[in-house]
């Protein structure tokens, strides 16, 4: 018994040491076991082993290694960087990890094969200059179903500028955006899922940036080039250090099939005559010639001739007593122009305080003036989003006297009564006043409207509470007539109640008597008083906050053989109504209890 349990800890010991030596193997993990489509140019990678001081990786060409492409020991990463000779074909590999003292532990073999080889670039041939920017790019045909186009601003293709995948033809077309500089381009082949490595990279550099143009600015027109006429202007591009030459030509067409100018000249500015030619277009373009190449023509500007200028018609010419907010100025009709611009300034040189109106779809305006009695210039150009024309003779008039600025009642008061006295702006000796008071605010529904006013108040009397009113006032300076003001507007307070019981002068049997009166139109609540007099001096009862026309008062009873005065208001949000009319009443004796 005793040597079978001897020979049971001998085995165990025994397994214990085999299990502790076993060399576990690297777990390999890319490129894929039977991946069919890997670069010559790849990285091997496995899982890390515990206790692995450094890895051994073997690459064959042979299923049985008999061959070695590549036997690399003492790598102490799990990753290794390998060049394999060839393209389309299969090779073996596999890794062992090695333990102290030399022991070594085998990973599975795994197989891949490489892809098919890049693409033969063909055109643009390598490191081309003076290339068109409408580039055609070609390479040779290659056993794949589709081809894939690279064009990037740098050689490691970081900021790529185009790229098209599925392209079935070798030729393809690009317009490259940049002028004078250096691009790379490349191409991949696929077949099913395998996409071939980059070909070749191959550079070219495009033409000579052009021109760029300066002045006039595109699409310059009317008087913001040409002041007078006849209409001259000065052309001015940007200078190209390495140019000899530029070109340059002027025309009435986009596409300059006739040239009204063309000239060549070694500076970059060029004076051109229009002639007096309202409300013409033309085009100008510039190229350089530097080492044997012409730039592109540069993108062509437009310039526009002015319209002519209109005539001012109103107010004649010195013309005084112009209203400041109802005037009409007007002026002549200007061919081909659809809009107008107005300037009316109290400046006679157009800088300061000039009220500017743009837009304007007829041949008058209104303008809206801030000086009264005052002297104002003006002018008009006809000015739309296709012309600027020449403005047109300056004008001047005089205003008339402005409208009040201060009024009572303030505008939008609420809680008016219905008898008050309106004022306004005191305008000073030998002013009169005009006033019109409505009850709607296109004063048409004339209430007062009264003339000549040697005051600068009017006492009134309105018809209704709770109702809008509408006044304006102007003002009459020697023989000219103001502006009217704007339209104020005020509100009466709401309507008072009406007591309906208890009954003025009635007898009351009750000690708890009941307050009803008739429920006013617009109140939100309503505020009752009852007192032992008839001025209200010392209250009994009240109530300052009801939302119902009737009250009970609890507490203390009304006492008999006494008379009460009562009286009721209603309340809003725009202020409180007068009080009601008072009545009284008189609490009758009691009967004895039995």
């Amino acid at each position: 018994m005793k040597m079978k349990l001897l020979i049971s800890i001998l085995f165990a010991i025994l397994l214990g040491w085999q299990t502790s030596n076993a060399q576990v193997p690297p777990t390999l993990l890319s490129p894929q076991n039977l991946d069919s489509c890997q670069s010559r140019f790849l990285t091997l990678k496995w899982e890390p082993v515990p206790n692995a001081i450094s890895y051994r990786v073997e690459i064959s060409d042979t299923v049985n290694f008999q061959r070695l492409v590549i036997s690399q020991a003492n790598i102490t990463i799990t990753n290794l960087d390998v060049i394999l000779n060839d393209w389309q074909k299969k090779y073996f590999w596999r890794v062992y990890s090695v333990y102290p003292g030399g022991t070594e532990g085998k990973s599975s073999e795994w197989v891949f094969k490489t892809k098919k080889p890049p693409v033969l670039l063909v055109s643009i041939p390598n490191e081309t200059v003076c290339v068109d920017t409408n580039a055609q790019f070609l390479w040779r045909k290659a056993d794949a179903e589709f081809y894939t186009l690279q064009i990037s601003e740098d050689s490691l293709f970081s900021n790529i500028y185009y790229q098209k995948d599925n392209l079935i033809d070798t030729v393809a077309s690009v317009k490259i955006p940049y002028f004078n500089k250096t691009m790379y381009w490349r191409v991949a082949a696929k077949k099913g899922l395998c996409l071939t490595d980059w070909s070749d990279v191959w550079s070219f550099t495009t033409k000579q940036s052009s021109p760029t143009l300066l002045s006039p600015i595109n699409g310059a027109k009317g008087a913001d080039i040409f002041a007078t006429s006849p209409f001259k202007t000065t052309l001015i591009w940007s200078n190209n250090p390495d140019a000899s030459t530029y070109d340059i030509q002027v025309s009435d067409s986009p596409t300059f099939e006739t040239f009204y100018t063309q000239a060549s000249t070694a500076d970059t500015s060029y004076q051109i005559n229009l002639e007096s030619n309202y409300d013409s277009l033309f085009y100008w373009r510039v190229r350089s010639y530097v080492n044997d190449c012409y730039s592109y023509w540069s993108l062509p500007f437009k310039i526009r001739t002015p319209y002519n200028k209109p005539t001012p018609t109103l107010p004649l010419n010195e013309e005084s007593c112009v209203s400041m907010s109802n005037n009409i100025i007007k002026w002549t009709v200007i061919p081909g122009a659809t809009q107008y611009t107005l300037e009316v300034t109290s400046d006679s040189n157009f800088v300061e305080n000039v009220n500017q109106v743009k837009n304007i779809n007829e041949i008058q305006s209104t303008v809206q003036l801030d000086k009264s009695l005052s002297k104002y210039y003006w002018r008009v150009r006809g000015e739309d989003s296709k012309n600027i024309g020449l403005w047109s003779n300056i004008y001047t008039f005089y205003t008339t006297q402005r409208p009040p600025s201060t009024f009572v009642p303030a505008n939008n008061s609420v809680g008016t009564v219905k008898s008050l006295t309106l004022s306004w702006e005191n305008f000073g000796a030998n002013t009169y006043y005009d006033v019109k008071l409505a009850s709607d605010k296109d004063l048409k529904h004339l209430i007062i409207d009264t003339t000549l006013l040697d005051t600068n108040y009017l006492p009134i009397q309105v018809p209704d509470n709770n109702s809008s009113y509408f006044w304006s006032v102007r003002v009459r300076t020697g023989s000219c007539l103001g502006d009217w003001s704007s339209v104020q507007q005020f509100k009466t307070i709401i309507n008072t109640p009406q007591l309906i019981s208890p009954e003025n002068a009635s007898i009351e049997e009750s000690l708890y008597p009941i307050f009803t009166w008739n429920n006013v139109e617009d109140a939100i609540n309503y505020e009752i008083e009852v007192s032992l007099d008839s001025n209200f001096a010392t209250l009994f009862k009240y109530n300052r906050d009801l939302t119902i026309n009737t009250m009970t008062f609890a507490g203390e009873a009304f006492k008999e053989k006494t008379t009460y005065y009562w009286r009721v208001r209603a309340k809003n949000s725009e202020g409180k109504s007068q009080w009601s009319q008072v009545y009284y009443f008189t609490i009758k004796e009691q009967v004895a209890d039995a």
